[in-house]
């Protein structure tokens, strides 16, 4: 065929190069590049200010914010454009967009230096990140009626009984959706003895509060389980990781071990060095500690006291320690509140006091429980005769018994003869149970604290 027309799948243009490709003929390919990476590493945080902004209005109806689609910052596209010496062309737009690519990937890397940049990219972070981030609720069953005088194996027991996944107040819901439980340290100075608690806490996180100050069913059944438990405080604390993880952005802070979670003793630890001057509360979840000043914090100050919490992380953790700096807004992601005569209270980010929504009425199951582990207490742990601590006579099962004095109560450690030699057996005289025999009192003792710290541990689940 003569003519031009297509045969077979050939075209006219086949065989030659489109005119718009001809690299050699219409683009200036090094220029195309280097606008293209100028415009990259300028527009970075532009450009990912613009997809958290997407990403927050997408969370919009999962209780984000929203926030405008344009970017405050500018992007590389917008620079790009600004820059002279632009090519329409589909090859010179093709080598603008690899040095943009190539840009971006460089300018990532100095990105958290500017400061107006880096706020601004911490900001929008926590913004995305917070309708997708559970609230931490720190709820403890031992109260200043309850728990007091038992041992802590006890004070287990009572926990497990009161607030447990089987327990009388288990707090399957809050704010109107489930929660999700995890067992922690709980550290707690009582504003009536002003001393610092240590007892057996269970954080419940609780999924799609975006903001929990305007959340009042969420804080009604926050002062609910307050209440019932006979709580001098219900708080919680939000922990937002910053995009940024710097110290000058953040209003929050998390000190952790490398590799694993903080021990109970550690959080009492750190608690006992910074609780006086500040926020720390146990994230089981995160596997650290949240701290964060009373009051609200100004961006661009760092607060004296992530200076001392830095200290004490080394302190205690030594090169172990690992901080991740980060968001808790005083308003969306904090909340204490504090008995008092009208309910529980707290206080706004101005330092005044105001009513949190009144508390539900306890159920009569879980007041009847509460009240049979107080007298199950008092029947463990009594008071002292004679003036002498640990010395007393009481036997919750059965009348007074010789060996129903002093704190072992109601354990001992007893000889038996066998094989013509003193072996040593442990006893619980309460539950009749006999542990095996050791050659030695002392390996014999150690088992009867542990056949002790079980029966403490076990009693508060028979209380029904």
């Amino acid at each position: 065929m003569a003519d031009d027309s297509a045969v077979f799948g050939r075209y006219p243009s086949s065989g030659r190069r489109p005119e718009a490709l001809n690299v050699s003929r219409n683009v200036n390919a090094p220029l195309q590049l280097l606008r293209g990476a100028g415009a990259g590493v300028a527009g970075t945080p532009g450009d990912i200010e613009a997809i958290l902004r997407a990403i927050a209005n997408f969370s919009f109806g999962l209780g984000g914010v929203k926030v405008s689609p344009e970017a405050v910052l500018p992007t590389s596209e917008r620079i790009e454009r600004m820059i002279p010496g632009r090519d329409e062309s589909p090859a010179g737009q093709l080598f603008s967009g690899l040095g943009a690519l190539a840009g971006g990937v460089k300018g990532s890397k100095w990105l958290v230096q500017p400061s107006s940049l880096r706020r601004e990219l911490h900001n929008l972070s926590a913004d995305v990140m917070r309708p997708f981030t559970p609230v931490p609720v720190t709820i403890e069953a031992v109260s200043p009626k309850l728990g007091q005088k038992g041992t802590s194996a006890f004070r287990e027991g009572l926990t497990e009984r009161l607030i447990g996944k089987e327990g009388a107040y288990p707090i399957k819901e809050m704010g109107r959706h489930e929660t999700s439980r995890y067992p922690g340290q709980g550290v707690f100075k009582s504003p009536s003895t002003g001393i610092l608690e240590t007892n057996p806490m269970i954080s419940f996180e609780v999924p799609g509060i975006s903001d929990i100050s305007r959340h009042r069913t969420f804080l009604k059944d926050l002062t609910s389980a307050g209440s019932a438990l006979e709580q001098e405080g219900m708080g919680a604390v939000r922990f937002l990781p910053s995009i940024t993880n710097n110290i000058k952005d953040a209003s929050a802070m998390l000190i952790k071990p490398k590799g694993r979670d903080l021990s109970p003793e550690e959080v009492i630890k750190l608690s006992t060095m910074l609780g006086e001057n500040m926020v720390l509360s146990h994230n089981p979840r995160l596997g650290g500690v949240t701290v964060v000043p009373f009051g609200a914090v100004k961006q661009g100050e760092v607060p004296s006291e992530f200076l001392a919490a830095r200290q004490a992380a080394k302190d205690v953790l030594g090169n172990e320690a690992k901080i991740h700096y980060g968001t808790s807004d005083y308003n969306r992601d904090r909340i204490y509140g504090y008995q008092t005569p009208e309910g529980y209270k707290a206080t706004d980010i101005k330092g005044e006091k105001y009513l949190l929504p009144k508390a539900q009425p306890t159920p009569e199951e879980v007041a009847s429980v509460r009240d049979r582990l107080k007298y199950l207490e008092r029947k463990m742990f009594p008071e002292s005769v004679e003036g002498i601590p640990g010395q007393v006579q009481s036997a919750p099962v059965g009348g007074i018994q010789p060996w129903s004095r002093g704190k072992e109560y109601p354990t001992d450690v007893i000889g038996r003869e066998s094989q013509g030699r003193t072996m040593w057996q442990p006893v619980n005289y309460a539950t009749e149970e006999y542990g095996e025999l050791f050659p030695k009192i002392r390996e014999a003792d150690e088992a009867r604290k542990k056949m002790l710290e079980d029966w403490q541990r076990w009693m508060p689940s028979q209380v029904r």
